[in-house]
């Protein structure tokens, strides 16, 4: 699955710092959120997933959507997913 899926080709051209943050709201909708600073949230959902936005990552400096869920109810063993959003290279 590729969150790019859920965009269209017009969306992908907006900036990318936006898009990640649309995605990142998508998918914590109806959880608690919590701002860390200010370019950092957090939010708790209620099975116990946790997903966390960066603007800037440290590792590649582009946002990141992290979607932890290894204290999910229903984790089926997978830990944590990092997306990255970056432009696509031409």
């Amino acid at each position: 699955y590729s969150p790019a899926q859920s965009f269209t080709d017009s969306q992908l051209q907006e900036d990318i710092g936006e898009l990640a943050k649309k995605f990142y709201d998508k998918i914590a909708y109806g959880g608690i959120e919590n701002v860390i600073g200010e370019d950092n949230w957090t939010t708790k959902m209620k099975d116990g997933t946790y997903i966390n936005f960066r603007i800037k990552t440290s590792s590649e400096g582009s946002p990141a959507v992290q979607i932890n869920i290894k204290d999910s109810s229903d984790n089926a063993g997978v830990r944590f997913h990092k997306v990255h959003f970056s432009k696509p290279k031409k």
